[in-house]
């Protein structure tokens, strides 16, 4: 549900002329995605970008979900991890879906808002439409009570995933 949030906040702000579909990651995020110029916000938006998706580096991320896993990560660190590899293929070109269009997306309403995705979230859509019980957790441990869900993390076998830090799906999956 929380891609669902991010891409309301991120077509309010189009309606407010504060950014357009068209805009690249480049506009927005100078210098953090290579060929950022050629990928539009919209490509984020429909998974059209090319991006590797963060989730799926088990060679990096698993381990240290493992080890660690009540760790706050940035979303800069996420998105590091999937420019370190190669572009699935051009911008638009085709579709796959990746965590980390979203996490791009939360960087650019925090750029074009000046605030924190946490609090657009709420002013926007939690606050209106009275939303009391719905967050946004980026701290080590989901707060309040909350559905378990489980996966299988770094071939671990099944873990309940609220033991793990929501900041590791922030944009792409961290509202309770």
């Amino acid at each position: 549900a929380t891609k669902a949030f991010v891409a309301t906040v991120v077509l309010q702000l189009v309606g407010e002329r504060k950014l357009t579909l068209g805009d690249t990651v480049e506009r927005w995020l100078p210098d953090l995605v290579p060929n950022g110029a050629q990928i539009s916000i919209r490509q984020l938006l429909n998974h059209t970008s090319g991006l590797f998706d963060y989730a799926e580096d088990e060679r990096v991320l698993g381990p240290k979900l493992s080890r660690i896993p009540t760790r706050v990560w940035t979303p800069r660190e996420l998105v590091a991890i999937a420019t370190s590899h190669p572009p699935l293929f051009a911008p638009g070109a085709r579709w796959a879906y990746s965590n980390t269009n979203y996490f791009l997306l939360g960087l650019i309403v925090e750029r074009v808002t000046r605030e924190p995705l946490a609090i657009e979230l709420r002013r926007r859509i939690f606050a209106p439409l009275h939303l009391r019980r719905t967050s946004f957790d980026t701290k080590p441990r989901i707060a309040g009570r909350y559905a378990h869900g489980y996966e299988s993390v770094a071939g671990s076998g099944l873990r309940d995933i609220g033991s793990i830090s929501p900041s590791i799906y922030w944009a792409a999956g961290a509202i309770v």
